[in-house]
């Protein structure tokens, strides 16, 4: 979700929503077991059967992540038709964080816009009609991510639904008057949702206010397509897809305990590069500490150095210095 915009609690979050199907298997075990505790009088076959549902558990949660992982580790196959003439401008124009990308980095980014365009669904909400502009725009920035990783083309994501500004949710406002009887407090809108079910909504307006300005750290689809590579490992846990084994023990540790300062820093009203919405939780710091790295890279460095290192090696690029990639960390 949108960080230090306004979010909806009686919508699905980007954090607590993508623990959805796990637990939903933990519950059917338990419910296995309660039905078999009631069913059959032998504690013995009770245990048994107990411990084989759970190793079905088990098993169903580990072949998800094993999916998820040989899906994004899949090369992106880009096509042989030429991108359309009118896009490098269009990208120059309204992303011009790429204008800093080398010639062949900036073809290779219009080449997976021109796949993401063939592969996800891009529709229109509140009335606005999808251009090729408004496609193309919102292809590239999430795109930009992928640039130098490893990784597939966001292969969960199916959808990208776009309002013209910022938005209550029709159930919103039905959803609060059934808790409460009428809507007491102002429902806050959204302009950013990631949604573990494939689903990523979006404002235009906040899209292109957030792609005009490279060095305000405030980019809408940077952050929620931080999400989707943070989703698409399972759990909203700020560990995103891709990072390699070795890595995941020393970027729990960065993130957890600058996490922790940011917290601090916020409850004490105190100023800090990153925006305090990233104190939020893990999911909301990896989406935060994206839109920073790559808009205010020098201030993140300087404020946090740890925290940037660890940016640059998991994308591949040192944005202070310049957006070529780099080698990164030994496995």
């Amino acid at each position: 979700m949108r960080g230090h915009t306004q979010d909806l609690d009686n919508m699905p979050k980007t954090g607590e929503d993508r623990r959805v199907a796990p637990f939903g298997v933990i519950a059917l075990a338990a419910v296995g077991l309660v039905v078999l505790w009631v069913a059959v009088p032998s504690l013995e076959d009770v245990l048994v059967a107990g411990a084989v549902v759970l190793l079905i558990a088990a098993g169903v949660l580990l072949g998800q992540r094993v999916v998820r992982s040989i899906r994004w580790g899949n090369p992106v196959r880009l096509l042989p038709e030429p991108v359309p003439d009118a896009w490098a401008d269009i990208v120059r124009r309204h992303f011009p964080l790429a204008r800093g990308l080398r010639p062949e980095d900036f073809h290779r980014l219009l080449k997976l816009t021109q796949v993401f365009l063939e592969e996800k669904r891009i529709e229109g909400a509140g009335g606005l009609e999808i251009t090729e502009e408004i496609r193309v725009v919102i292809g590239a920035q999430a795109c930009f991510l992928l640039l130098w990783l490893e990784v597939g083309l966001y292969p969960g994501l199916k959808t990208v639904l776009v309002y013209p500004s910022a938005v209550i949710p029709r159930d919103a406002r039905s959803l609060a008057r059934m808790s409460t009887g009428a809507v007491q407090q102002p429902l806050r809108a959204i302009v950013g949702q990631s949604w573990g079910q494939g689903i990523v909504i979006l404002s235009w307006d906040r899209v292109e206010h957030g792609a005009s300005d490279p060095t305000d750290g405030d980019n809408v689809v940077l952050h929620e397509f931080a999400h989707q590579l943070d989703q698409e490992t399972g759990a909203a846990d700020g560990i995103p897809a891709g990072l390699r084994v070795s890595r995941l023990k020393p970027w729990a540790h960065v993130i957890e305990r600058e996490l922790g300062r940011l917290e601090a820093a916020a409850l004490a009203g105190a100023e800090t590069v990153l925006n305090p919405y990233g104190a939020t939780n893990r999911a909301e710091f990896f989406a935060v500490a994206t839109e920073t790295f790559f808009e205010k890279p020098e201030q993140l460095r300087a404020s946090d150095g740890n925290l940037y290192r660890l940016l640059v090696d998991y994308y591949g690029v040192d944005p202070a210095v310049g957006l070529v990639p780099v080698e990164r960390q030994a496995k």
